[in-house]
């Protein structure tokens, strides 16, 4: 049996303490369209604004707010308002596919957009039901599209102006940004320990707790809670979960 089948199968039961996980989940996303740093601070009184310091990391929640020479921006500790345009640039090295979980969650809090954005789109376009969702390869020019938008600090799956992919497609990318990451979400050693702990479920979540970075363990709760909903629809999707 599978590690992740391993893990899934005691989802429900899957808890942490970890006082700086609980801070990255305590960052819950809202809907943001892109990562930017900001060039230089920016600071206002106004109460509608979001004053940030150079080389803050903020989440773009939208593009033209204010005719376009302001923007709405939440920071890592959740707040939200305005920000001059000027002060903030694309990190277009925390949306590259193969950037580390460990750099991207320090500097934002949340766990990545692609992988955020992908499971949003999968349960809003009953992804959850497609016949072998994870199975069934999307279209490479689609993937690969859908990839360059990403790190090109755009959200092509909330682009309107674009038709909307299979979620074949978004299967597909959700798969590559696991696989281009430097280090595997949950490492090879690791999971022979788990393997090892096959039924003995508190080892396992001791196992991970202790040994595994807690950006990872972040991303891999959120996976877990996505793959859980997943097997509940294994009748439609015919995906297996043991």
């Amino acid at each position: 049996m599978r590690p992740g089948r391993i893990i899934l199968k005691h989802a429900c039961s899957f808890v942490t303490s970890d006082r700086h996980v609980s801070q990255l989940l305590a960052a819950d996303v809202e809907e943001p369209i892109t990562v930017a740093v900001a060039t230089r601070a920016y600071v206002s009184a106004l109460s509608d604004n979001l004053s940030v310091a150079k080389d803050e990391h903020v989440h773009i929640i939208s593009m033209d707010a204010n005719g376009g020479n302001q923007l709405i921006a939440r920071n890592a500790d959740g707040n939200t308002g305005y920000v001059d345009s000027s002060c903030l640039c694309i990190n277009k090295g925390l949306l590259a596919f193969g950037c580390s979980l460990t750099e991207y969650c320090s500097q934002v809090r949340a766990i990545p957009i692609v992988l955020s954005e992908c499971i949003r789109f999968l349960e809003a376009n009953n992804g959850l039901r497609a016949e072998g969702i994870f199975r069934v390869p999307g279209a490479a020019t689609e993937v690969l599209r859908l990839k360059k938008a990403f790190e090109d600090g755009a959200n092509p799956l909330r682009d309107k102006l674009q038709p909307s992919p299979s979620v074949y497609s978004v299967a597909g990318l959700l798969k590559t940004y696991l696989r281009n990451l430097p280090q595997s979400l949950v490492p090879t050693k690791l999971q022979q320990l788990v393997l090892g702990q096959e039924s003995e479920m508190s080892a396992i979540r001791e196992a991970l707790c202790n040994y595994l970075p807690a950006e990872h363990l972040v991303v891999l709760r959120s996976l877990i809670r996505f793959l859980a909903v997943l097997a509940s629809h294994q009748d439609e999707n015919l995906s297996r979960f043991s």
